[in-house]
């Protein structure tokens, strides 16, 4: 048991919070006036509160709660509990796509969002008891460097690992303050006795383990931030270990331009060995956002630099696809199925180029490798009757056709479909149920609209027919 420097007398078990070898009555003495011979980490001796000894960390924490409580009043409650992927992004979620193109500030900013409130309590909880120890033993400028360091490390290290995922949180660089622990409890540097340093080491590393375990098995916690923060912390407390009777504002000056240096190259580092992964992804983000020119022009950029990327070849001949542009979709998505033949989007849409260029057995070649590989796909299924329908092998595509509509009753394309092969098949009664439920789906698609207004006028429902017109904005 270790044993009070003053006294003699037994002191408690370690408290994380606390870092004295000497006991309680003698810091009450200490308040009271200097005493000699007192070793340099003994309490404060005054009465100010363990808030005003580490004003750093209460910023931080009070900085991230505003953060999150801005959010919440622009964007509304939910961002008390999940906010969207959408929300995070606005505010400055670290996300490859911007952070390595024109927006690296996003490294930092993502460093003081939180995804909703569990996630901000979470890690200022942590931060409450581990950064309070750790400023008061490095000092709030030393501190705040380290903190800063270690958040981007933990950034850096993300990007790195997955650009494409959207991340944010305090995580790495509370990471960074654990971390920056370790060395100064196993080194010596601290004057408290060995056993209670001892004791102090295990907590720490236990609960880094902890936590690095836990996220190496929940799959949404971004476990490489955790990683990059915790070796950028270790460094920090390495360099104060070694330097720290000579940490003056010069030496502290040069640790800070060194700093900066490092996660200047490591950026510019991860940047280069991405940019022809984010060239793919911002295409894809064009691609969802309809624009399609930027769309084609990046995803043939990204195919420049790397020819044998299928996703960007899917997300060009995607793209040709929704500006109808057949005969170049079908070029990309042929490169597309032939570098990843298990991609079953783009055999779909390559089956529906071919559709477009009335190459009907080659549609239902590919289609059908696009049912094998996903026979719940309701969109190859009825691109599948239409090729089968259109090689006059009707059975065959009744059968896709039902077996579309059966997956998605929804799908008012499907029930469009269904209704026109029931009216070749001169199943009237059919095929108007089928365009009634299509234009119950989609009301102003004006070929549901027009094909159900004539259903109804051939039943001499005339009123119902121009009804129909009506609200599709059609004239009869």
């Amino acid at each position: 048991m270790a044993k009070c420097a003053r006294c003699g007398r037994e002191l408690p078990a370690f408290s994380i919070g606390e870092l004295s070898d000497t006991c309680s009555d003698c810091r009450k003495a200490d308040q009271a006036g200097p005493v000699a011979g007192a070793g340099p980490y003994v309490a404060e001796r005054n009465s100010r509160s363990l808030l005003a000894l580490t004003p750093a960390t209460t910023a931080i924490i009070a900085i991230n709660a505003a953060v999150l409580a801005a959010m919440t009043i622009r964007e509304g409650v939910g961002a008390l509990s999940n906010p969207p992927t959408e929300t995070l992004v606005r505010w400055g979620a670290d996300w490859g796509i911007l952070t390595l193109s024109t927006q690296p500030w996003r490294a930092f900013t993502s460093m003081w969002l939180h995804v909703g409130a569990l996630h901000l309590l979470l890690n200022m909880w942590c931060l409450n008891i581990y950064g309070r120890v750790t400023e008061r033993l490095f000092g709030w400028r030393f501190y705040l460097l380290m903190y800063a360091f270690a958040g981007l490390c933990g950034s850096l290290a993300s990007l790195g690992w997955r650009p494409d995922r959207v991340s944010a949180g305090a995580s790495g660089a509370i990471f960074g303050v654990a971390g920056a622990l370790v060395m100064p409890y196993q080194s010596g540097a601290l004057s408290a006795d060995a056993a209670v340093l001892k004791r102090a080491s295990k907590s720490l590393l236990t609960f880094i383990g902890y936590n690095l375990f836990i996220g190496f098995v929940v799959p949404v916690i971004d476990n490489s931030a955790h990683l990059g923060g915790l070796l950028g912390g270790f460094a920090m407390g390495m360099l104060w270990t070694r330097y720290r009777h000579a940490l003056d504002r010069g030496l502290l000056q040069r640790i800070a331009i060194v700093c900066a240096v490092f996660v200047g190259v490591t950026f510019a580092t991860v940047r280069y060995v991405h940019r022809w992964d984010v060239l793919a992804v911002q295409a894809n983000s064009a691609l969802r956002a309809e624009k399609y020119d930027e769309a084609i022009a990046k995803a043939k950029a990204a195919i420049a630099h790397a020819p044998d990327d299928a996703n960007a070849y899917s997300i060009l001949g995607s793209a040709y696809v929704a500006k109808d542009q057949p005969k170049e979709a079908a070029e990309a998505l042929e490169h597309a199925v032939r570098l990843d033949s298990k991609d079953e989007f783009s055999f779909r849409r390559l089956g529906a180029a071919y559709l477009r260029l009335e190459r009907y057995e080659d549609a239902r070649r590919v289609l059908e490798q696009a049912v094998g590989l996903n026979e719940k796909d309701s969109y190859a299924q009825i691109d599948l009757g239409l090729a089968y329908w259109n090689l006059n092998r009707d059975s065959e595509a009744l059968t896709h056709i039902q077996r579309s509509v059966q997956l998605d009753p929804d799908d008012a394309y499907a029930q469009y479909v269904m209704g026109l092969f029931q009216q070749e098949h001169n199943q009237d009664n059919l095929a108007f149920e089928s365009f009634r439920s299509a234009v119950r789906l989609e009301p102003h698609a004006s070929d549901y609209a027009s094909h159900l207004a004539d259903v109804y006028d051939k039943r001499g429902e005339h009123k119902e027919a121009d009804e129909v017109r009506r609200k599709a904005g059609l004239t009869k």
